[in-house]
């Protein structure tokens, strides 16, 4: 049996041993140990899916729906040039997409491909936007038809930040018969600037048709400023404008 010595003496050691292992065992738990994130491919914390949902800003795909393309159209700029337009919607209220692929192509009378032209863009939440590119080059064939599709899959991303509200002043429509001129006056009533303005302009004629489309950009505008925009044609426009849209758009998501 052993003694009340030994005893005590097995009992310090087991302590020392227990003390280096509480000492020595934290810092390699804790160069190991991962805390859960919206980044480490498991379905943790309070997501509702792999990394999304929850207290993530990436959002599930099976809690959005996908952007919808209402219409796109060719618009002849001048011979063997046209613009291109296309108008999407964004059904989901706080879910956003801060860039995604797109392609607009044009066809033929044949239903033969014309010309293709890509890009990239940004989708707000709730937001109907017009989509431009424009310049496009199809030598001596005349397209009749055009087909907008994204071709990327969207990153839907939460989105709780309000659209600035930028008012468009002052348009004057000007054609002198050589180069038509569109001007405005750009308006920022926040007390912030705001960066990277992306500007659409949009002419109808009298049955509501758009006649031609333009765009344009703002690298910033100033807090409670403004900033005269422009846009010109080449050429002047074979109808008469009735009605013109200016819409700014601004990535919620980028800035």
């Amino acid at each position: 049996m052993a003694s009340w010595a030994a005893k005590r003496r097995l009992l310090y050691i087991a302590g020392v041993i227990g003390f280096f292992l509480l000492v020595f065992s934290y810092p390699i738990f804790s160069i190991f140990y991962e805390a859960p994130s919206c980044t480490d491919g498991i379905l943790n914390q309070d997501e509702t899916g792999i990394d999304c949902g929850g207290t993530c800003e990436a959002v599930c795909e099976a809690e959005t729906v996908d952007p919808v393309v209402l219409w796109s159209q060719e618009l002849e700029v001048k011979p063997g040039q046209y613009d291109a337009v296309a108008h999407i919607e964004n059904p989901n209220i706080r879910a956003g997409v801060s860039v995604i692929n797109y392609s607009f192509k044009l066809y033929d009378e044949n239903g033969i491909l014309v010309a293709e032209r890509g890009g990239k863009t940004f989708i707000n939440p709730s937001e109907r936007a017009t989509i431009f590119e424009g310049a496009i080059n199809t030598g001596k064939r005349v397209p009749v038809r055009t087909f907008f599709e994204f071709t990327t899959e969207p990153r839907w991303t939460k989105v709780e930040v309000a659209r600035p509200i930028l008012p468009v002043t002052n348009q004057v429509f000007t054609d002198d018969g050589i180069k038509p001129k569109l001007k405005a006056e750009l308006g920022n009533e926040l007390l912030d600037a705001i960066d990277d303005i992306t500007i659409v302009a949009l002419i109808f004629d009298e049955n509501d048709n758009i006649i031609a489309a333009s765009k344009t950009g703002v690298d910033r505008l100033d807090p409670q400023s403004s900033k005269t925009i422009s846009f010109i044609w080449p050429q002047t426009l074979k109808t008469e404008p009735t009605r013109i849209e200016i819409v700014p758009r601004v990535n919620l998501i980028a800035n």
